[in-house]
């Protein structure tokens, strides 16, 4: 008799088709939540019988799954110019999106989930048909502009979004 499926299928399955926790959260009709408490206890058998369909009918028939984009955070920051090894351009580019260094840093590892802000605005970028530069640019106008209204002097200079 065969076992019953097991919570770490569901992160063994994310791992193996590139998704976010968001986006695997999103194909398997999971809520966040529910998902870090699969994780937490990875031995358990998955509760939901939907999910377990779910995961076996997609490994069986990939192309039923939802398209979901993949976010790919260093192709992103190739795409705008950055040097996703330089901690230079990892502070610039996190600047850019509106969060700390840190949090790049983690992205970068696998260590950490963009937050849907993030994931929205490289989403957005994304659909903006303009050449890299021109989109950096575009990013580093708003930064600047988002800073100014919040009274965040030396932005870049800084690479910091707290004040002073």
């Amino acid at each position: 008799m065969a076992e019953p499926i097991k919570n770490l299928e569901v992160e063994k399955w994310r791992i193996k088709n590139g998704l976010t926790v968001s986006a695997a959260c999103e194909q398997l009709g999971l809520q966040r939540a529910k998902f870090t408490e699969m994780r937490s206890r990875p031995q358990d058998p998955i509760e939901d019988k939907a999910v377990c369909q779910l995961l076996e009918i997609y490994e069986a028939y990939p192309e039923s799954m939802p398209s979901v984009r993949q976010l790919d955070i260093q192709q992103f920051m190739i795409e705008l110019g950055f040097d996703p090894e330089n901690p230079s351009h990892k502070k610039e580019f996190a600047v850019l999106v509106g969060r700390e260094p840190a949090a790049v840093y983690r992205w970068l590892a696998g260590e950490g989930n963009y937050s849907k802000p993030v994931e929205r605005l490289m989403e957005a970028y994304s659909r903006i048909h303009l050449p890299g530069p021109k989109k950096r640019a575009l990013l580093r106008t708003y930064a600047i502009k988002i800073a100014e209204r919040l009274g965040i002097k030396d932005l870049f200079e800084r690479a910091t979004w707290r004040k002073e």
